[in-house]
Protein backbone atom coordinates (compact mmCIF):
# COMPACT_ATOMS: atom_id res chain seq x y z
CA UNK A 1 0.00 0.00 0.00
CA UNK A 2 2.95 2.80 0.83
CA UNK A 3 4.21 2.00 -2.64
CA UNK A 4 0.67 2.76 -4.52
CA UNK A 5 0.74 5.99 -2.40
CA UNK A 6 4.00 7.42 -3.37
CA UNK A 7 3.70 6.34 -7.44
CA UNK A 8 0.41 8.25 -7.28
CA UNK A 9 2.21 11.10 -5.67
CA UNK A 10 4.95 10.86 -8.35
CA UNK A 11 2.26 11.27 -11.22
CA UNK A 12 0.89 14.15 -9.93
CA UNK A 13 4.36 16.15 -9.41
CA UNK A 14 4.86 14.39 -12.84
CA UNK A 15 1.94 15.96 -14.23
CA UNK A 16 2.29 19.13 -12.69
CA UNK A 17 5.32 19.89 -14.04
CA UNK A 18 4.81 19.27 -17.50
CA UNK A 19 1.73 21.58 -17.41
CA UNK A 20 4.45 24.27 -16.17
CA UNK A 21 6.86 23.34 -19.10
CA UNK A 22 4.03 23.32 -21.76
CA UNK A 23 3.20 26.85 -20.20
CA UNK A 24 7.28 27.83 -20.06
CA UNK A 25 6.95 26.54 -23.84
CA UNK A 26 4.22 28.78 -24.97
CA UNK A 27 5.41 32.03 -23.05
CA UNK A 28 8.85 31.63 -24.73
CA UNK A 29 7.10 31.06 -28.05
CA UNK A 30 5.00 34.26 -27.49
CA UNK A 31 8.44 36.22 -26.50
CA UNK A 32 10.06 34.71 -29.14
CA UNK A 33 7.34 35.59 -31.89
CA UNK A 34 7.26 39.62 -30.46
CA UNK A 35 3.90 39.26 -29.02
CA UNK A 36 4.99 40.38 -25.71
CA UNK A 37 6.74 43.28 -27.09
CA UNK A 38 3.25 44.53 -28.01
CA UNK A 39 1.14 43.95 -24.45
CA UNK A 40 2.71 47.81 -22.63
CA UNK A 41 0.74 49.20 -25.82
CA UNK A 42 -1.74 47.64 -25.29
CA UNK A 43 -2.12 48.51 -22.21
CA UNK A 44 -1.80 52.27 -22.71
CA UNK A 45 -4.59 51.95 -25.52
CA UNK A 46 -6.56 51.11 -22.76
CA UNK A 47 -5.43 53.16 -20.27
CA UNK A 48 -6.35 55.86 -23.03
CA UNK A 49 -9.24 54.85 -23.60
CA UNK A 50 -10.50 54.61 -20.11
CA UNK A 51 -9.27 58.45 -20.11
CA UNK A 52 -10.83 59.42 -22.78
CA UNK A 53 -14.35 57.97 -21.96
CA UNK A 54 -14.01 59.09 -18.60
CA UNK A 55 -13.57 62.84 -19.86
CA UNK A 56 -16.55 62.34 -22.39
CA UNK A 57 -18.57 61.40 -18.77
CA UNK A 58 -17.42 64.51 -17.05
CA UNK A 59 -18.39 67.16 -20.43
CA UNK A 60 -21.62 65.34 -20.32
CA UNK A 61 -22.29 66.03 -16.98
CA UNK A 62 -20.86 69.63 -17.39
CA UNK A 63 -23.14 69.87 -20.55
CA UNK A 64 -25.96 68.54 -18.45
CA UNK A 65 -25.51 71.09 -15.77
CA UNK A 66 -24.73 74.09 -17.90
CA UNK A 67 -28.28 73.20 -20.04
CA UNK A 68 -30.05 73.35 -16.55
CA UNK A 69 -28.49 76.73 -15.30
CA UNK A 70 -29.33 78.11 -19.21
CA UNK A 71 -33.09 77.09 -18.25
CA UNK A 72 -32.98 78.41 -14.97
CA UNK A 73 -31.49 81.92 -16.00
CA UNK A 74 -34.34 81.75 -18.90
CA UNK A 75 -37.33 80.95 -16.37
CA UNK A 76 -35.65 83.97 -14.20
CA UNK A 77 -35.80 86.39 -17.52
CA UNK A 78 -39.18 85.54 -18.33
CA UNK A 79 -40.19 86.26 -14.94
CA UNK A 80 -38.36 89.71 -14.18
CA UNK A 81 -39.65 90.78 -17.88
CA UNK A 82 -43.55 90.30 -16.38
CA UNK A 83 -42.46 91.99 -13.74
CA UNK A 84 -41.28 94.67 -15.37
CA UNK A 85 -44.41 94.83 -17.45
CA UNK A 86 -46.53 95.07 -14.14
CA UNK A 87 -44.56 97.74 -12.07
CA UNK A 88 -44.97 99.82 -15.45
CA UNK A 89 -48.37 99.28 -15.39
CA UNK A 90 -48.42 100.05 -11.78
CA UNK A 91 -46.59 103.24 -12.20
CA UNK A 92 -48.89 104.47 -14.94
CA UNK A 93 -52.36 103.52 -13.00
CA UNK A 94 -50.77 105.62 -9.61
CA UNK A 95 -50.29 108.95 -12.36
CA UNK A 96 -53.60 108.52 -13.39
CA UNK A 97 -54.81 108.43 -10.01
CA UNK A 98 -52.34 111.05 -8.81
CA UNK A 99 -54.05 113.37 -11.90
CA UNK A 100 -57.34 112.63 -10.40
CA UNK A 101 -56.25 113.76 -7.02
CA UNK A 102 -55.16 116.74 -8.46
CA UNK A 103 -58.25 117.89 -10.37
CA UNK A 104 -60.69 116.78 -7.10
CA UNK A 105 -58.18 118.90 -5.06
CA UNK A 106 -58.75 121.87 -7.93
CA UNK A 107 -61.91 121.25 -8.01
CA UNK A 108 -62.55 121.21 -3.98
CA UNK A 109 -60.18 124.22 -3.65
CA UNK A 110 -61.88 126.25 -6.31
CA UNK A 111 -65.25 125.37 -4.52
CA UNK A 112 -64.00 127.01 -1.10
CA UNK A 113 -63.06 129.94 -2.49
CA UNK A 114 -66.36 130.16 -3.70
CA UNK A 115 -67.81 129.27 -0.50
CA UNK A 116 -65.36 131.67 1.25
CA UNK A 117 -65.99 134.24 -1.61
CA UNK A 118 -70.28 133.71 -0.59
CA UNK A 119 -70.17 134.45 3.31
CA UNK A 120 -67.63 137.38 2.81
CA UNK A 121 -70.30 138.49 0.68
CA UNK A 122 -72.88 137.96 3.10
CA UNK A 123 -70.85 138.99 5.99
CA UNK A 124 -70.39 142.60 4.18
CA UNK A 125 -74.74 142.56 3.11
CA UNK A 126 -74.98 141.77 6.82
CA UNK A 127 -73.09 144.44 8.20
CA UNK A 128 -74.38 147.34 5.28
CA UNK A 129 -78.26 145.80 6.64
CA UNK A 130 -78.00 146.43 10.43
CA UNK A 131 -76.03 150.03 9.54
CA UNK A 132 -79.09 150.73 7.39
CA UNK A 133 -81.80 149.15 9.57
CA UNK A 134 -79.80 151.80 12.23
CA UNK A 135 -79.87 154.78 10.46
CA UNK A 136 -83.51 154.27 9.37
CA UNK A 137 -84.68 154.00 13.08
CA UNK A 138 -87.94 155.94 13.90
CA UNK A 139 -87.04 158.62 15.47
CA UNK A 140 -90.12 160.07 18.10
CA UNK A 141 -91.98 162.90 17.46
CA UNK A 142 -91.46 166.16 19.36
CA UNK A 143 -93.92 166.58 22.04
CA UNK A 144 -95.71 169.74 21.07
CA UNK A 145 -96.77 171.91 24.69
CA UNK A 146 -100.28 172.56 24.99
CA UNK A 147 -101.50 175.93 23.34
CA UNK A 148 -99.24 175.63 20.58
CA UNK A 149 -100.78 175.74 17.72
CA UNK A 150 -100.17 173.09 15.19
CA UNK A 151 -98.08 173.43 12.16
CA UNK A 152 -100.13 173.35 9.05
CA UNK A 153 -98.86 171.12 6.36
CA UNK A 154 -98.80 172.48 3.04
CA UNK A 155 -100.10 170.22 0.00
CA UNK A 156 -97.69 169.74 -2.03
CA UNK A 157 -98.05 167.77 -5.55
CA UNK A 158 -95.41 165.72 -6.33
CA UNK A 159 -94.42 164.53 -9.73
CA UNK A 160 -95.85 161.12 -11.32
CA UNK A 161 -93.01 158.81 -11.36
CA UNK A 162 -92.81 155.23 -12.65
CA UNK A 163 -92.87 152.48 -9.97
CA UNK A 164 -90.00 150.63 -9.94
CA UNK A 165 -90.22 146.97 -10.17
CA UNK A 166 -89.43 144.90 -6.81
CA UNK A 167 -86.39 142.74 -8.29
CA UNK A 168 -86.31 139.06 -7.60
CA UNK A 169 -82.97 138.98 -5.47
CA UNK A 170 -81.11 141.28 -3.36
CA UNK A 171 -78.04 142.89 -3.83
CA UNK A 172 -75.41 142.46 -1.07
CA UNK A 173 -72.77 144.11 -2.56
CA UNK A 174 -70.01 144.65 -5.14
CA UNK A 175 -66.75 143.33 -5.66
CA UNK A 176 -64.07 143.16 -8.11
CA UNK A 177 -61.70 140.47 -8.58
CA UNK A 178 -58.91 140.08 -11.34
CA UNK A 179 -60.13 143.90 -12.55
CA UNK A 180 -63.41 142.38 -13.24
CA UNK A 181 -66.91 143.80 -11.55
CA UNK A 182 -69.34 141.67 -10.27
CA UNK A 183 -72.24 141.94 -8.64
CA UNK A 184 -73.49 139.40 -5.35
CA UNK A 185 -77.08 138.47 -5.35
CA UNK A 186 -79.38 136.35 -3.18
CA UNK A 187 -82.61 135.29 -4.31
CA UNK A 188 -85.12 136.96 -2.21
CA UNK A 189 -86.62 135.00 0.57
CA UNK A 190 -83.41 132.83 0.72
CA UNK A 191 -82.90 133.79 4.63
CA UNK A 192 -79.33 133.15 5.38
CA UNK A 193 -78.89 130.37 3.00
CA UNK A 194 -75.53 131.50 2.04
CA UNK A 195 -75.06 128.80 -0.64
CA UNK A 196 -77.56 130.84 -2.93
CA UNK A 197 -75.66 133.93 -3.44
CA UNK A 198 -74.31 134.76 -7.17
CA UNK A 199 -72.53 136.62 -9.17
CA UNK A 200 -72.58 138.26 -11.90
CA UNK A 201 -70.64 140.04 -14.31
CA UNK A 202 -71.85 142.73 -17.09
CA UNK A 203 -73.91 140.97 -19.55
CA UNK A 204 -74.99 137.87 -17.05
CA UNK A 205 -78.63 137.70 -16.35
CA UNK A 206 -80.44 136.10 -13.76
CA UNK A 207 -83.88 135.41 -13.10
CA UNK A 208 -85.13 137.97 -15.72
CA UNK A 209 -82.66 141.26 -14.77
CA UNK A 210 -79.12 141.53 -17.17
CA UNK A 211 -76.60 143.48 -14.94
CA UNK A 212 -75.40 146.56 -17.44
CA UNK A 213 -73.13 148.23 -14.89
CA UNK A 214 -71.71 148.46 -11.75
CA UNK A 215 -70.67 152.37 -10.01
CA UNK A 216 -68.93 151.85 -6.36
CA UNK A 217 -71.77 150.23 -4.53
CA UNK A 218 -74.40 150.43 -7.18
CA UNK A 219 -75.52 148.23 -9.98
CA UNK A 220 -77.63 148.72 -12.66
CA UNK A 221 -79.80 146.16 -14.18
CA UNK A 222 -81.66 145.71 -17.32
CA UNK A 223 -85.12 144.69 -16.76
CA UNK A 224 -88.26 145.06 -19.79
CA UNK A 225 -86.41 147.84 -21.30
CA UNK A 226 -85.65 150.08 -18.93
CA UNK A 227 -82.33 150.59 -16.15
CA UNK A 228 -82.89 149.78 -12.59
CA UNK A 229 -80.47 151.18 -10.40
CA UNK A 230 -80.25 148.73 -7.19
CA UNK A 231 -78.14 149.50 -3.90
CA UNK A 232 -77.42 146.95 -1.07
Amino acid sequence: MLILGLAGAVAYLWQTVSQQAILLTSLDTAFRSGQLDSLPQRIQALEEKQQQYLSATQARTWYQEDSQARKTLEMQATQLVKDSGSLRAYVTALATQQDSLKQLTDALSSRLDEEVSRIDSLSVWKAQREKKAAGTAIKPSPVRTQGEPAATSLAVRKPVVSRALPPPFVLTGVERRGGQSYAVVLPAGAGSDWSQLKMLSPGESYRGWTLVSTDGNRAAFQVHGHIQQLTP
